[in-house]
């Protein structure tokens, strides 16, 4: 009877060292999925840290983009304004090109009135001096006859 009973007792540590490996088993496999889930949840918040990168990067590139159109209306915009500067000194440059043709004009105009009025103004002492020669001469003419 002593060995059914140590057969028994056998018998059933061997069903508890069984029932401990295979709850052994049974919670490594619970770990391995925990794992595996984690693994998982890992690589959903990589994935959508990876999405949320490159989104901020599409932002930053958009941002980049729309700064620089922006810039570049500015840029055109100066240009206009340079342009129109340009244009308008140009007109000025024109306009003070004419009034100098104009001023030029007048002056020899002027230079040459004054030359005619030099000319004028030498005949007039000529015929002076004639008259005041005339003149001497009928005085002394005159004083002869008396």
């Amino acid at each position: 009877m002593k060995t059914i009973r140590s057969n028994d007792t056998y018998s059933q540590k061997e069903k508890a060292k069984n029932k401990a490996r295979i709850n052994t088993i049974r919670s490594n496999e619970t770990f391995s999925e925990k794992r595996k889930a984690k693994d998982v949840e890992r690589m959903k918040t990589a994935r959508s840290n990876d999405t949320y990168s490159q989104k901020e990067k599409n932002m930053i590139r958009m941002k980049i983009f729309r700064s620089n159109e922006a810039y570049s209306l500015n840029e055109k915009e100066i240009n206009v304004t340079r342009m129109k500067k340009i244009r308008t000194n140009e007109t000025y440059a024109q306009n003070e090109s004419e009034n100098n043709t104009k001023r030029m004009h007048k002056i020899r105009t002027n230079n040459m009135y004054r030359d005619e009025e030099r000319h004028c103004n030498r005949e007039h002492m000529r015929t002076l001096r004639t008259m005041k020669t005339f003149n001497q001469r009928e005085k002394v003419l005159n004083q002869q006859r008396m």
